[in-house]
């Protein structure tokens, strides 16, 4: 995570982990969701979904030429520094999951007694 926080830009795959990282961090990103369309296409639609709020940029895995590839590395750091994604998402979901089945052991417990 602090090599992402102070990285100018962030060069991956969609997966789940990475995406969980950008969101954390916040860096300039470019993503490649590569091997999913033919079978799980959850992270092609988590990527699009996020190129669409402005989030990531995509990179189109059947052209990853290197002219493309230079092209879009360059248009990305021309591009703001860094979207605030922490007002966008509400990363806490652990914490607040074990903050709710506490709650909810403690009334059933209330309600045995």
């Amino acid at each position: 995570m602090a090599y992402m926080e102070k990285a100018d830009l962030s060069i991956s795959l969609s997966g789940y982990n990475t995406t969980m990282n950008i969101l954390r961090t916040g860096v300039r990103s470019l993503v490649a969701p590569i091997g999913h369309y033919s079978y799980d296409k959850e992270q092609l639609v988590r990527t699009q979904k996020l190129e669409s709020l402005g989030i990531v940029e995509v990179l189109d895995p059947d052209n990853l030429e290197p002219t493309y590839l230079a092209q879009k590395i360059i248009d990305c750091l021309n591009k703001n520094l860094r979207t605030k994604t922490n007002h966008i998402f509400d990363l806490q979901g652990a914490e607040k999951t074990g903050l709710f089945l506490k709650e909810l052991l403690q009334e059933s417990v209330a309600v045995a007694a």
